[in-house]
């Protein structure tokens, strides 16, 4: 489990020109993909790691805990991404 982060090299997960080309380009990587450690996934959300450890550790960002580590599934954070959206309707 030590080298599950491996699989999904940093190259895939480039800095996009925003959220949603990030996301996409994450949806595109996360299709059955394996749980990725919070710099990963920091990206994906263009937020800094430790930002996203602290929003874990306060149970407001989803997250697995295997012992000490706490790990990311990319599906679940897009999930959660699109929750979290504010504004205006679409379609209204």
């Amino acid at each position: 489990m030590r080298h599950v982060h491996s699989t999904i090299r940093s190259t895939e997960l480039e800095p996009t020109r925003g959220a949603r080309g990030r996301l996409e380009q994450a949806r595109a990587v996360s299709a059955g993909s394996p749980l990725v450690e919070a710099e990963q996934a920091a990206k994906l959300l263009g937020v800094p790691p430790r930002w996203l450890r602290d929003q874990a550790r306060a149970m407001k960002v989803p997250h697995h805990k295997l012992g000490r580590y706490v790990r990311f599934d990319l599906d679940e954070l897009i999930d959660w991404l699109e929750e979290t959206k504010r504004g205006p309707r679409r379609g209204v």
